[in-house]
């Protein structure tokens, strides 16, 4: 990030939510933060993310280094491109990470290792958090609980699954 504005994304998963929950329990998460909070430091991001209409197919991609980055995902530019970054005239939210933002944070500082991308929770020491990137019609894109990128049915909202929040502040 640059210009003053910082990626926050929080180090507990909200457990048992499916991919198809997610963007429900984002918004009341968001709305249980204080007001001047979301209106005074949250900076506006996409009102909507693209990737979530259409399907990647985890064949598509190769991944490398124990399945944690994906070697050719330049290949598939929506999905390349679907980063979460300030937008002027966008919406003050909470979003989820996509496949592309954990593949450059995960190249960057952002998780210096493995560890750093597992979402941890007060049930299950280590379980899996949902990517905002479908896989396929059934399927969604996850950080697994080893902080392996793989995928699992949109409807699975098992306590060992959950989403974590993640939002772009100014400070």
């Amino acid at each position: 990030m640059n210009n003053g504005n910082h990626m926050i994304i929080r180090n507990h998963r909200i457990s048992g939510i499916s991919w198809n929950e997610q963007e429900d329990e984002l918004t009341s998460w968001f709305n249980a933060l204080p007001e001047r909070f979301r209106e005074g430091y949250i900076m506006p991001v996409a009102s909507g993310f693209g990737a979530n209409t259409f399907t990647t197919g985890m064949g598509s991609f190769t991944r490398e280094a124990n399945n944690f980055l994906i070697a050719n995902l330049a290949s598939n530019s929506t999905v390349a491109n679907d980063r979460t970054v300030f937008a002027p005239n966008g919406a003050h939210r909470v979003f989820a990470l996509s496949l592309a933002d954990v593949d450059h944070l995960s190249r960057t500082d952002g998780f210096r290792n493995p560890g750093e991308r597992v979402a941890l929770d007060d049930e299950v020491a280590v379980g899996h958090r949902w990517l905002r990137t479908p896989e396929s019609a059934t399927n969604a894109w996850i950080v697994a609980g080893a902080s392996a990128l793989g995928w699992g049915n949109l409807t699975f909202d098992f306590v060992s699954w959950g989403v974590r929040p993640a939002l772009i502040i100014y400070q």
